[in-house]
Order: C-alpha cells, then structure tokens, then sequence
C-alpha cells in the first residue's frame, strides 16, 4: 500500500513521516499531531527557514573547471523553465504516481508560485540560513575555519 497524506487523514496508517507538499499540508491540519518538525526546529534554533537543496563542490574541481557553477545554474534554470511550461503535465504525472487530489495541487502550485518561490539569487533570508549552517559546520568540526556567505558565493 502507498503511504500517503490521504492515507494518514482516512485512518489506514497511524503515523507516518511527510515531506514537501504534504508536511506542509500536516503542520496547517488541527486533526493531525507531529511529533517532530525538523523545519519549524530549525526556525526556532536559526531564526530563519531552512534551506531545501544546496550544492557544493571540492576547490580543486572548481580550480580544474571555473565554468562549473555558471553552467550548473544555467542548467537549473533550464530544468526550471522546461518544468514551467510543462506544469500541467507534470502536475498530473505527480498525482498518478504519489496519489492525491490534482485541483488541489493546482491550487496551491501554479506557475506564479513557482516563480515566487524559486528564484536564483539569494535573499537576505537565505544568506542568513547559509550562514546558520556554515557556522554549524564549524561547531561540529566539518570544517576547520569560520566562513562567511561572501567567501563561498
């Protein structure tokens, strides 16, 4: 059986851990208790939103090839732009295989949405979230120095 968000609402499982679209829907519903939201923790812990992808590369690979970020955002918003004019498309193609309802998805994900949310600069919000998790990875010891947004932007 598929887990899903609907699935949790009917009854037919007792738990379950949600991502995305459906985590959000669960942290809105009042008939649903979390036990744990790693996203509102880290808003609490950092002050801001955490961040949903980032990308990384050793020094030597970017000494190697300097072109790499440029090209690999420029494929990004290839990807994003291909997505955007195929939202329809997609948007089914989700609902068939992760189940739930297409009007509603539609509701909540249209093409001005998306442009809203996904963009290619960085705002003042997510410089300060970057910087929440450079910081942390000083404290665990991922690195040995202190950097700031500046050095790796």
């Amino acid at each position: 059986m598929r887990l899903s968000y609907e699935s949790l609402l009917r009854g037919d499982v007792e738990a379950a851990e949600l991502f995305g679209p459906y985590g959000n829907a669960a942290r809105r519903n009042p008939e649903i208790r979390l036990l744990y939201d790693t996203a509102i923790e880290w808003r609490e812990l950092t002050g801001t939103w955490p961040m949903h992808h980032a990308l990384a590369s050793f020094r030597d690979t970017l000494e190697r090839d300097p072109t790499l970020p440029r090209r690999l955002i420029d494929t990004l918003a290839i990807s994003a732009d291909y997505a955007h004019q195929r939202l329809a498309e997609l948007q089914e193609e989700f609902v068939k295989i992760h189940g739930g309802n297409l009007d509603e998805l539609r509701k909540r994900v249209n093409g001005s949405k998306i442009k809203e949310l996904y963009s290619w600069s960085l705002t003042t919000e997510d410089r300060k979230c970057i910087q929440a998790v450079l910081d942390m990875s000083l404290e665990f010891g991922f690195v040995d120095k202190r950097y700031s947004v500046e050095d790796i932007t």
